[in-house]
């Protein structure tokens, strides 16, 4: 499965997500649904990479003594691969917590909900059009200030 997924994966990846934007607030409509898959496609990767990384570096030795058990695949999958892969997973989860704020935020410039439901990604885009650059700053650090949390 990784043969076949991953080289997508990748291609996908290197694709700006800012680019296809556009693309995704047509096919979806400008709302919630566009932001979650905009968000969703910058968060899944590093989840998808660090997932396969961690599935892959399982010890080898470990792997010869499941086998010399006769331990079924879905046996080694579930009580040695994904087990040892877990600190990987958590990782590339915590890269995914602050992508996924950025995307939340690039989806909200890109589709323009605004009004009452509007977030940072709407304030950045009133601030700079109406030239209100303390308004612009504020809106830049409470993103930053998302994304470190």
């Amino acid at each position: 499965m990784e043969k076949s997924v991953y080289p997508y994966a990748i291609i996908l990846q290197t694709i700006l997500v800012v680019a296809v934007a556009p693309i995704i607030v047509i096919w979806f409509g400008a709302g919630i649904n566009a932001i979650v898959i905009i968000s969703f496609l910058i968060s899944f990767f590093p989840i998808l990479s660090n997932t396969l990384i961690g599935l892959n570096s399982t010890d080898q030795n470990m792997k010869n003594l499941f086998y010399l058990y006769n331990a079924s695949k879905l046996q080694t999958i579930w009580r040695l691969r994904f087990p040892a892969a877990l600190p990987y997973i958590m990782a590339g989860l915590k890269i995914s917590c602050s992508s996924s704020v950025v995307g939340a935020i690039v989806g909200e410039y890109i589709a323009g909900i605004g009004g009452g439901q509007g977030g940072l990604g709407y304030g950045i885009t009133v601030a700079a059009t109406r030239l209100q650059t303390p308004y612009l700053f504020a809106c830049g650090l409470a993103a930053f200030a998302c994304e470190q949390a």
